[in-house]
């Protein structure tokens, strides 16, 4: 009878870590995976043959610099976009496209830096990380680049936008806040992100992107802008978040396009535009 009891326990062992294994790959399935890529240094210095481009490699933390572009206004005073763009290989590269279609003849200060561990940047992904160096960077472009004179606007697309989300109401609870912020395929709900490597999906801790709720500290303008046709972020969220706005916000939704048509359309610049007081 005990060699029976003794054969029996380790069979419920294994099926109780199998159970657990299954149960971890059904939580992470769904997860969206950190999509970093590599840029090359000439690449990169590539990126700022762009007439009024020029690379900046910001440090934010102590053997971490990230990589960054910097397109200047000719005149002083004139307001700046600091742009998070979304989760991919070329993060540097489109968000410099959207940004330079977002410009157009205007004449504005345009900021934009790859996260840790994306496009060469040092270090590693994390929700904390993007958080802390948000702020960092924020900072840098107001008091060293741009100066107290000149309107910082805050953008963000994809995961950008949750990362600007957060810049945003951090910057509110400090009592300086941003002076404008838009949503571009945002997803306004909490989400997990997981590394790209064969253990993804074992993990017991994904790393949380907590978004909720933080729409509703802000007190300064908002444009939300969203494709009808987003199969990456559905559209219905927006609308719903969107609606409780009132006068402090916009909404622009996009009929029939996915995801990446907010990063180009003329209707989302225009509303961008008028945010930073820039006639169309």
């Amino acid at each position: 009878m005990r060699m029976r009891a003794r054969s029996v326990l380790p069979l419920t062992a294994v099926l109780l870590l199998l159970a657990g294994l299954l149960l971890l790959w059904f939580r992470n399935r769904d997860c969206s995976l950190y999509r970093g890529g590599p840029l090359g240094a000439a690449q990169y210095r590539a990126l700022a043959a762009s007439t009024g481009w020029q690379t900046d490699e910001r440090p934010v933390a102590p053997g971490v610099i990230l990589r960054g572009l910097l397109h200047r206004p000719e005149q002083k005073a004139k307001p700046w976009v600091l742009f998070f763009g979304g989760n991919g290989p070329d993060l540097l590269r489109r968000s410099q496209d959207a940004l330079d279609q977002l410009r157009g003849s205007h004449d504005i200060g345009l900021a934009v830096w790859a996260y840790r561990g994306y496009d060469g940047s040092d270090g590693t992904p994390s929700p904390t990380v993007f958080r802390s160096d948000a702020r960092a960077l924020y900072r840098y472009l107001q008091e060293d680049v741009c100066g107290r004179d000149s309107a910082v606007h805050v953008v963000g697309f994809s995961m950008g936008a949750e990362v600007a989300l957060r810049l945003a109401a951090d910057l509110q609870a400090d009592g300086q806040p941003a002076a404008s912020l838009t949503l571009l395929s945002s997803s306004l709900d909490d989400y997990c992100l997981l590394p790209r490597a064969w253990y993804r999906q074992w993990l017991l801790f994904p790393d949380r992107m907590e978004v909720v709720g933080l729409i509703d500290r802000l007190r300064g303008p908002i444009v939300i802008a969203h494709g009808s046709a987003d199969g990456i972020n559905p559209v219905e969220q927006a609308r719903t978040v969107a609606s409780t706005l009132g006068t402090r916000g916009q909404y622009v939704e996009l009929p029939g396009t996915g995801h990446v048509a907010t990063l180009f359309d003329s209707r989302v610049h225009h509303a961008v535009l008028r945010l930073l007081g820039e006639e169309p």
